[in-house]
């Protein structure tokens, strides 16, 4: 029998997996074929960046609320998704998930191919104004984004806005 077509008890993996990504946030893969990846991601996070691909997000919030800040029109918005609510994250759309704490929400995605787009960007907390882009795809999505947020916070040149001179300071909790 096909093992994706064997189906289990969600809130049952999630207890049995919980050490994976509880209480301090992170993630773990569900399901992960040739087109899809399937994740729970757990709160708190600390993102500063946002996350851009060209195929669309799919949020299912499963306990408690998040913040998904995205830019449109060169400005940060933000959409509340609450428990039991979904969201659709359209592709190109650059989107920062701010998990806080207790926050549990699954979240599907399609595999990054060799030629899509995929990369993070940083944007100015004050003016919106773009700090710093990175496009990078080498299979490992969370990885590169936990990288790439070191080398960031660790140049101050790149995290001073070039359109208001503020300093980016180091993100230390979500933004809600």
């Amino acid at each position: 029998m096909i093992e994706s077509l064997v189906p289990f008890n969600l809130q049952q993996w999630i207890q049995e997996n919980g050490d994976s990504f509880r209480p301090s946030g992170g993630s773990k893969t569900v399901f992960k074929d040739s087109q899809l990846m399937i994740f729970v991601s757990a709160g708190p996070n600390t993102r500063g960046d946002f996350h851009v691909t060209d195929s669309p997000e799919f949020f299912y919030q499963l306990e408690g609320g998040i913040v998904i800040e995205y830019i449109e029109d060169g400005k940060r918005l933000k959409s509340r998704v609450q428990e039991g609510e979904v969201a659709l994250m359209p592709g190109m759309v650059p989107h920062s998930p701010q998990r806080p704490a207790g926050t549990l929400g699954l979240v599907i995605e399609r595999i990054r191919r060799p030629d899509d787009i995929d990369g993070f960007h940083w944007y100015c907390n004050n003016c919106d104004a773009k700090l710093y882009e990175v496009a990078k795809w080498d299979g490992k999505v969370l990885r590169d984004s936990q990288e790439l947020t070191k080398g960031f916070e660790s140049n101050e040149e790149l995290r001073t806005c070039k359109s208001c001179g503020k300093v980016q300071p180091i993100a230390a909790g979500p933004r809600i």
